[in-house]
C-alpha cells in the first residue's frame, strides 16, 4: 500500500508540476483566438481567471499579450475594468524585464500599436506621477511630463 500511495503521489507531483507555464501559454493564446473568432465573452472570462488565480505567473510577454486581448475587447459596461486590468498587466510586465517588454512591442501588428502605447503612458503616469507642487500650473507640468 505505501508503494501505491508513493506513486500516485508522484503522479499528481509530476502533473502538477508539468510546466505551468505552458498553460498558462496555452490560456492566453485561447483568449487571443477567441478574440480573433468574435467571443469576446469567452475572451474576457479567460483574462479574468488568468488575473484572479495565476497573475504572478505569468511572464512579460503573456502580460503584454493579455493586456492587448484586454484592450481590444469591445466597449461596455466593464470597459474602465479591462483598461485597469491591461494597465496592471503593463505595470506588471514593465518590473519583470522592461528590456523583454521592449521586444515585445516590437512584435505587435500595427493596429495593436496604439492601445500598448496609450497604456504604457498610462503606466509611466501611474509609476512616475508628474510633480504637480512645482512652480507653474497643473497643465504645464503635465505638458512637461508628457510630451510625445
Amino acid at each position: 500500500m505505501p508503494l501505491a500511495v508513493l506513486v500516485m503521489s508522484l503522479s499528481l507531483a509530476a502533473c502538477g508540476g508539468r510546466d505551468s507555464s505552458e498553460n498558462l501559454e496555452a490560456s492566453v493564446a485561447e483568449a487571443e483566438q477567441a478574440l480573433a473568432q468574435g467571443e469576446p465573452d469567452r475572451a474576457a472570462s479567460i483574462c479574468t481567471a488568468l488575473m484572479a488565480e495565476d497573475f504572478d505567473k505569468l511572464d512579460e510577454r503573456q502580460l503584454g499579450r493579455m493586456a492587448v486581448v484586454l484592450m481590444k475587447l469591445p466597449e461596455g459596461e466593464k470597459t474602465d475594468e479591462n483598461i485597469a486590468d491591461a494597465t496592471q498587466c503593463v505595470r506588471q510586465a514593465w518590473k519583470l524585464s522592461a528590456d523583454s517588454l521592449r521586444g515585445f512591442i516590437s512584435t505587435l501588428s500595427p493596429e495593436d500599436v496604439p492601445h500598448f502605447v496609450m497604456l504604457t503612458r498610462i503606466s509611466g503616469s501611474i509609476d512616475f506621477p508628474p510633480d504637480l507642487s512645482a512652480e507653474g500650473s497643473a497643465e504645464d507640468s503635465i505638458h512637461n511630463n508628457f510630451q510625445p
